[in-house]
This record gives structure tokens, C-alpha cells and sequence, in this order.
């Protein structure tokens, strides 16, 4: 009788460890699995942070995009304001900025934006100088309309001054892909596809959106290449597309062109990089002197001021 209780108590105590170990292992696994879905979906939310910080433009043109959608299904208000439309259109021709923001943002969605910001800035401007005195109320007001109505003229500039910039570091990166691939033997639309499809940025989906432009019949190739250097408002590319266009038409060695134009565009960028680095000691010139030369004029002078003040 003892020895078939000791032998049930055995099983049973055989069957809880295996019960345990078999709760412990199965929690471990769930533990582990638990890690692993959390640490790939904090690399993807990583990836998507970053793709989208490199595809979506910036928070006022979204607005602006928006704005010019709305204005599309309202019926025309220009009215008597129609001289600040026209001007705005004016200035908006000659900005050199992508492609499609060329397409989405209007100079209605801009006068549009401008006032709404302008009337949101100078209500919170009115409200914090109502804090202290009417007049800084007024002088908030008026700070208010002037900061919010030039933030989406100061955003566009921005947008069009990073576009050139980016245009003199990938040019020659894109005219040395298109020589490359024509003196493979390929055409040269398959050669500018090469390097829209896999090259990122800016040059290289203006450079996309400008084939699926003739692509879908909607310009011609001579149109849509002539736009996408009208869109970077720059001579020497303008010089480059017509070089390109000639050649294409008449039939003749393109890809000697585009050697020599991707030569030119590369010491073009080194000159202007040369510069900018000549220019950097003359810029710090001036946090120098209002900064680092006082402290250090103070640091030197400072014990021999003490020692002379205690002589007198």
C-alpha cells in the first residue's frame, strides 16, 4: 500500500514537472515571439518614418496642395482682386520648383492659403499683446498678417532653392547614367528610365514624371523635356535639353553629348562647391568677433582689471 502511494506520488510529481517545464517552454516561446513581432514592427514603423520623411513634401505645401484642391470645386471669386491674382500667377511662372508642385498648388490655392494663415497668426498675434496693452495688441495684429500672410511665399522660395541646389549635385549623375546606357546600346528613353526608376532623388522623379508625361501622349518628348528644365530655371541645363532634342531629331552621336555635358556639369559643381568652402572663414569672421574675441579678451584681461581696480 505505501509503495503504490509512493508510486503515485512520483507519477504525480513526474507529470507536474513535466506539466511545469512544458507551461515554462511554451511561455518562453510566446516571450520570444512577443520580442520578435515587436522588434519588426518597430523596423518597418522606422521604414515608414523615413520613406515618408523622403517622399512627402513639406507641412505647408500639403496645405497649400489642399487649399488649391478646394478652390477647384468652388466657382471663380477672384472679382476685384483679380490684379493680385495675376501677379501672384506672375511670380508663381518664374519659380523654380518641382514638376508636380507646378501642377497641384494654383495661385488661387496660394491667396487662399495666405490668408488663411495671415488670419490665424494675427488672431493669436492681437490675443497675447491683448495680454499687456491694447497697442501691442495692434502691433501683434499687424506682426501677425505679415508673418502668416508670406509663410507659403516664404516656403515656396525654400522649395525653389533646395530644387537648384539639388539639380547641380545630381546632374552629372544623371547625364553620365543616360551616356552610359546609350553607349550599351540602349535608347535613350530605356536609358532615362534607368535612371528614374532606380535613382532617388528630386532630379530623378522629375526625371520619371516627365517620361510618364510623354509616355501617356500627353506631351511630346521635346515638350515634356523643355518643361523639366523650364521647372529648374537653369541655363546650362536648358543647354544641355536643347543639345539633347537636336540630336534626337537629326540622329546624331548623343552620347559623346551627354559625356561632355556631364564633364562640364561635374567641374561646374566643384567650382561652386570651391566657392562656398572659400567663403566659410570670412562667415565665421563674425561669430568669432562677437562671441570667442570678447570671452577671450575678458579671460585676459580680466585679472589685470581686478589687479588694478585693488591698486586704486
Amino acid at each position: 500500500m505505501i509503495a503504490s502511494l509512493s508510486l503515485v506520488e512520483g507519477m504525480a510529481l513526474v507529470s507536474a514537472c513535466g506539466a511545469g517545464g512544458f507551461l515554462g517552454f511554451a511561455w518562453m516561446r510566446h516571450g520570444v515571439k512577443r520580442a520578435q513581432q515587436k522588434r519588426v514592427a518597430t523596423q518597418a514603423l522606422e521604414l515608414s518614418d523615413v520613406h515618408r520623411q523622403q517622399k512627402l513634401p513639406h507641412d505647408m505645401l500639403l496645405l497649400l496642395m489642399e487649399q488649391t484642391k478646394l478652390c477647384e470645386h468652388q466657382p471663380n471669386q477672384k472679382g476685384r482682386f483679380a490684379w493680385l491674382f495675376e501677379a501672384i500667377a506672375r511670380w508663381w511662372t518664374k519659380q523654380s520648383v518641382p514638376l508636380n508642385y507646378k501642377r497641384t498648388i494654383s495661385p488661387e490655392g496660394i491667396v487662399r492659403t495666405s490668408a488663411l494663415i495671415g488670419g490665424a497668426a494675427a488672431a493669436i498675434g492681437g490675443i497675447i499683446g491683448a495680454l499687456f496693452t491694447s497697442e501691442l495688441a495692434c502691433l501683434g495684429l499687424l506682426v501677425g498678417v505679415l508673418v502668416g500672410c508670406s509663410a507659403p511665399f516664404r516656403a515656396l522660395k525654400r522649395s525653389a532653392q533646395a530644387h537648384c541646389m539639388a539639380l547641380e549635385s545630381q546632374l552629372p549623375e544623371m547625364l553620365e547614367v543616360v551616356a552610359l546606357g546609350m553607349r550599351s546600346g540602349l535608347s535613350f528613353d530605356r536609358s532615362f528610365e534607368l535612371f528614374a526608376d532606380h535613382f532617388d532623388g528630386v532630379l530623378a522623379q522629375d526625371c520619371a514624371h516627365a517620361q510618364r508625361m510623354w509616355t501617356m501622349g500627353l506631351l511630346t518628348r521635346e515638350e515634356a523635356l523643355r518643361d523639366l528644365a523650364a521647372s529648374y530655371g537653369s541655363a546650362s541645363f536648358e543647354r544641355i535639353v536643347e543639345s539633347v532634342i537636336r540630336s534626337l531629331r537629326f540622329g546624331s552621336s548623343l552620347h559623346e553629348v551627354l559625356e561632355g555635358a556631364a564633364v562640364e556639369a561635374r567641374a561646374l559643381y566643384r567650382s561652386r562647391v570651391e566657392e562656398q568652402v572659400a567663403k566659410a572663414p570670412v562667415k565665421m569672421m563674425i561669430p568669432t568677433g562677437v562671441l570667442i574675441l570678447p570671452a577671450m579678451l575678458l579671460l585676459v584681461l580680466g585679472p589685470v582689471l581686478l589687479e588694478l581696480m585693488q591698486g586704486f
